[in-house]
């Protein structure tokens, strides 16, 4: 297992445990107060949502579209639940004073000190969700969609693309990373030590070096020869 792959399972099984965890406390906060208390529900909408977005991610993609998935869907719902978590606890943030039971009292006074109890642990785990959900955008952004956006197109985030499990690192496929480095496949070749190799054919700058010296060659046989063939004949006899 890679680093991305730990790395991409660590960061979405939190993110699965917060939006449930978040999920049943504005679930029992709403149960209490026997009523809709619109700041408790963003919380509520925001974590079903994002619990349905990390089940496409970490179970529908792996297993139908065998890891595969258009970059843009993935980039939508990482921005926006970024922005949900965030508003999720800046509106129960704004309104919790120092002292809670007073708060929640006027809600339901039948069930104050519980939901005293819950206030707070809703502010702490939309937070968290909103910190490991930027987290994975970021990942997402700079290994995944801009190299993508760089190298295919804009349209090509529309496209299928595959990842690894959790949809934030891509495959590995060659493609350069902001984030990552340059994968580049190199071939190698392998030669057989006991196979002697072949030596290089003389090229046409060594035959045009040869040839002057076969040539000085060819006429010193030539002298020789027609020193021999002097020799040979026979001299001339003047007759008286």
């Amino acid at each position: 297992m890679t680093a991305k792959e730990s790395a991409s399972i660590a960061l979405r099984v939190l993110e699965t445990i917060f939006a449930i965890v978040v999920l049943g406390l504005g679930a029992g906060f709403l149960s209490n107060i026997d009523d809709n208390y619109a700041r408790v529900s963003l919380s509520v909408g925001t974590s079903s949502l994002s619990s349905i977005y990390l089940l496409y991610v970490e179970l529908w993609v792996p297993v139908v579209f065998s890891g595969n998935s258009p970059s843009v869907v993935l980039l939508i719902c990482e921005v926006g639940f970024s922005v949900l978590y965030l508003t999720s606890w800046a509106v129960l943030a704004a309104i919790v004073p120092s002292n809670c039971t007073a708060f929640v009292d006027e809600i339901d006074a039948s069930n104050g000190n519980a939901n005293c109890h819950i206030i707070p642990a809703l502010i702490t785990f939309n937070i968290l969700d909103f910190l490991f959900f930027t987290t994975t955008m970021i990942l997402f952004l700079g290994y995944c969609y801009i190299p993508e956006v760089v190298d295919q197109g804009f349209l090509h985030s529309f496209r299928f693309s595959p990842f690894v499990w959790g949809c934030i690192f891509s495959e590995p496929d060659g493609r350069r990373g902001i984030f990552g480095k340059h994968r580049h496949t190199v071939a190698t070749i392998q030669t057989n030590p006991q196979q002697p190799q072949q030596q290089p054919a003389p090229t046409t700058q060594n035959q045009e070096e040869i040839l002057p010296v076969d040539e000085e060659a060819q006429i010193g046989d030539d002298e020789d020869e027609q020193k021999f063939v002097d020799s040979e004949e026979p001299e001339p006899v003047n007759d008286k």
